[in-house]
């Protein structure tokens, strides 16, 4: 076996079996739990912190994520070594345009190292989430041992147009205008940095999740924004919620706080440390970010693979589909394995 192949598939086995653990000094009050290792839950004592109940559903996405993220670094092992299943293969193949191997071999082709690299990005990416995940990385943009800190709303940040004087989180006097226009501004890491312009941000224009935002990852700040519309829109914190689990037929039908924390997860190691830059990518024939599986999919197949490791949301509707293993989600919607192998011996399977 190549060696670069056995490394991916032993590590990936190990991570599999790996479960967050605990690290923090316990709580005469509150029960430690495995979100809290590496992230600071802001209560809601202050602005933008999260309320009891919320913070019991982000711990259960959180948990489901990691099992997402888990499935995903065995499933990379599984494709180096050609020995995934068919539908495991082709999700790779339509979300991150890496070849199956049932693929491959009708094609008279092998994995070759560009694909096997490839894999190996993506299996990184996971194993940085699970090193922070963990508690194995601390640290904020200048260097701090901190851990990332998480709001349910956008209240903590201060939009200025002046230079804030950090030592006391205040205007500087006499009065300075920032440099480049509006800015936000962090009172933990005392931080700055320049309005969000990129995707746009609609009304509210106060607000760093603007009126279309789910969730929002600051790498500067170090912090997750969960923003009011996932309150309001009553997703389910754990796709294990919906009863039962496969009672939807489009793939996209299924969002979860398990789903966006790991979208959120895949920026925040992705810009913030070893990995791969890992924005919202946009796709040059719609001009809009590639979120959900006909979105990704098409950015997979007309990009390439290149852009679909970068996209942020291809990894985590890669996870759902991999987590709700029962279907066969290739095209997006659910179907049974057998439907894909009849289609294969007619020659239709794509």
């Amino acid at each position: 076996m190549h060696r670069i192949l056995f490394l991916i598939f032993t590590l990936a086995t190990f991570v599999y079996a790996q479960t967050p653990t605990t690290t923090a000094e316990p709580s005469s009050t509150t029960p430690l739990r495995p979100i809290d290792t590496a992230f600071d839950v802001q209560p809601d004592s202050i602005p933008g912190g999260c309320s009891a109940a919320q913070k019991n559903d982000l711990s259960a996405a959180f948990d489901e994520m990691i099992l997402m993220k888990n499935i995903i670094s065995v499933a990379t092992g599984d494709m180096s070594n050609n020995v995934e299943i068919p539908s495991v293969g082709w999700m790779f193949n339509y979300l991150f345009a890496i070849p199956s191997t049932q693929e491959n071999h009708d094609h008279g082709d092998y994995r070759d190292n560009t694909q096997v690299d490839n894999l190996l990005k993506m299996w990184h990416l996971m194993d940085m989430i699970g090193q922070h995940s963990t508690g194995l990385i601390l640290q904020d943009a200048r260097g701090t041992s901190r851990k990332t800190r998480i709001y349910c709303n956008y209240g903590w940040i201060k939009r200025t147009k002046y230079v804030i004087d950090p030592t006391t989180d205040d205007y500087l006097k006499p009065r300075r205008l920032m440099n480049g226009g509006e800015h936000w501004y962090d009172k933990v890491t005392k931080i700055a940095m320049p309005k969000q312009t990129r995707p746009e941000l609609r009304d509210p224009s106060k607000s760093i999740c603007g009126a279309e935002n789910l969730a929002v990852t600051h790498t500067h700040f170090n912090a997750i924004t969960f923003c009011s519309l996932l309150w309001e829109r009553g997703l389910r914190p754990s796709l294990t919620m919906y009863d039962p689990p496969h009672q939807l037929i489009l793939l996209d039908s299924y969002q979860s706080f398990s789903k966006i924390f790991l979208h959120e997860y895949a920026h925040l190691v992705g810009r913030s440390y070893l990995g791969p830059n890992v924005p919202d990518v946009q796709s040059a024939d719609r001009g809009a970010e590639s979120v959900g599986f006909y979105a990704c999919n098409d950015l997979a197949m007309d990009g390439g693979a290149q852009l679909a490791l970068e996209n942020a949301d291809s990894y985590a509707v890669l996870g759902v589909a991999l987590f709700l293993k029962d279907c066969d989600w290739r095209d997006g919607s659910c179907q049974s394995g057998a439907y894909w192998d009849d289609m294969h011996e007619r020659g239709e399977a794509r």
